[in-house]
């Protein structure tokens, strides 16, 4: 049975209607993070002066650099205590720099510190579900069948690309095929495109059976009762076949878009 399904909020900001919510930007120094408590005693400080605290976002650091911590309060009438707030934190060890952001609008505070997005040290880009929606209707409704086409071998040529990058990366690591396997799931997942529930490979037979739940691309088409995975399929053809190093035909035997509660996926040597 499939773990219930569970969305993580990205972006850097908070919207809260009708509060006045300040973004703290802290960076620490990179020793910091080794210390026991240092993230307990900036909380501290909101909670000394009886602000609460409504999101905390920080990314991984990399190794010898300072981290940083997006921090979201709460100051709708105490926006008098702001000051102290930051110069109590900025007085904490291995803190190097506090910034106060203030909100665009009431409600809205924003961290406009960081200028792209990375997954993995690799830069991603984000589309919200009514801009890939567009994107993925309006080619298919305005070429027509040879979209779906362009749609898999778009999709072949990223899956393709996504093994170089993501084995090289793994060997680098000290892993071998089932570490390479295990991270394919977890950024496929991570990036929106779906979750890969359940994977049987024969590297005999050079055959695979492919589950994914809640695929971005089928759940566009729920009304339709077709296959209508094409991006998708196309991914998993490119990474499977530079997996097992020959030719692959997939074929997609269930989909969400015809009822069915995931899609599957078999992979065929040829």
């Amino acid at each position: 049975m499939s773990a219930p399904s569970k969305a993580f909020e990205i972006g850097y900001f908070v919207y809260i209607p009708g509060r006045y919510v300040v973004c703290l930007h802290v960076s620490l120094n990179s020793k910091g993070l080794k210390k026991p408590g240092i993230l307990a005693s900036i909380f501290n400080v909101f909670a000394e002066f009886e602000i609460p605290v409504v999101s905390v976002k920080m990314p991984a650091p990399k190794p010898g650099e300072n981290a940083e911590l997006s921090v979201f309060a709460d100051l709708t009438g105490r926006r008098g205590v702001l000051r102290k707030i930051v110069d109590k934190i900025r007085s904490l060890e291995f803190v190097e720099k506090v910034e106060p952001i203030k909100p665009l609008f009431k409600g809205f505070a924003v961290d406009t510190t960081y200028t792209r997005l990375t997954l993995a040290g690799g830069r991603v880009i984000v589309f919200r579900e009514p801009t890939y929606e567009g994107l993925i209707k309006g080619f298919r409704k305005r070429f027509g069948a040879i979209a779906k086409e362009l749609l898999y071998y778009i999709g072949f040529e990223a899956g393709r690309k996504m093994y170089n990058v993501y084995s090289k990366m793994v060997e680098e690591a000290g892993g071998g095929l089932n570490e390479l396997l295990a991270f394919w799931r977890e950024v496929f997942r991570h990036t929106g495109f779906g979750a890969i529930e359940h994977v049987e490979i024969s590297y005999l037979t050079k055959t695979a059976i492919i589950r994914v739940q809640d695929s971005f691309e089928c759940r566009l088409f729920k009304e339709t009762g077709k296959f209508e995975s094409h991006g998708i399929r196309g991914f998993i053809a490119g990474f499977m076949s530079s997996l097992f190093k020959t030719k692959v035909r997939v074929e997609e035997t269930k989909c969400i878009a015809k009822g069915d509660p995931y899609c599957e996926f078999i992979v065929y040597g040829t």
